[in-house]
């Protein structure tokens, strides 16, 4: 009997740390690397996470977390596909697991340009994945990938990597 109340211990333990810790820790790293570039604003309950004004630009930040050895991708404008798992030492391998990122459809279909007021500024959708994905991939047709980088605007926004987000930061605002 006393094991199931060490492992109810350690299940409670374990679920502690990934659904509150791990987040508080996220969102920290991420507000001290873009507090270096720019102030920014941080937003509870919209769909958004971070605003940063640049000059005549307005940047709306969804962190979106993800394991890193896996792949996304774009299917269209609202619907992304997440890959993930197997060995990163076997190229060209299947991942086996996959889901869809119902999540991220709430900012994707929200209309940004309601909530700005000012119209003389460029507003400008980034999805921010943390920390680093293999790749993001995006369907040209049915069949046809392309690679994403952070200089392309799939659907009217930029998609940038954390881990990369040094050399990327000025990119985002093109």
């Amino acid at each position: 009997m006393w094991f199931l109340y060490v492992v109810g211990g350690i299940a409670i333990l374990i679920a502690i740390y990934y659904y509150i810790i791990l987040p508080i820790q996220r969102k920290k790293i991420v507000k001290e690397k873009l507090s270096q570039f720019f102030v920014f604003n941080e937003y509870k309950g919209k769909n958004y996470n971070y605003t940063i004004e640049k000059e005549n630009t307005i940047l709306y930040i969804k962190l979106l977390c993800i394991p890193h050895n896996s792949t996304v991708t774009i299917n269209s404008k609202d619907t992304w596909q997440l890959s993930w798992g197997g060995s990163t030492a076997k190229p060209g391998r299947v991942y086996p697991r996959q889901k869809y990122l119902d999540e991220m459809k709430p900012f994707l279909r929200q209309n940004i340009l309601k909530e700005n007021n000012d119209e003389n500024k460029k507003v400008r959708k980034v999805i921010l994945i943390y920390k680093k994905t293999e790749k993001v991939l995006r369907y040209l047709n049915e069949s046809e990938l392309d690679i994403v980088s952070v200089s392309d605007s799939p659907y009217g926004y930029k998609v940038a990597q954390f881990a990369k987000i040094d050399e990327e930061i000025d990119k985002l605002f093109l």
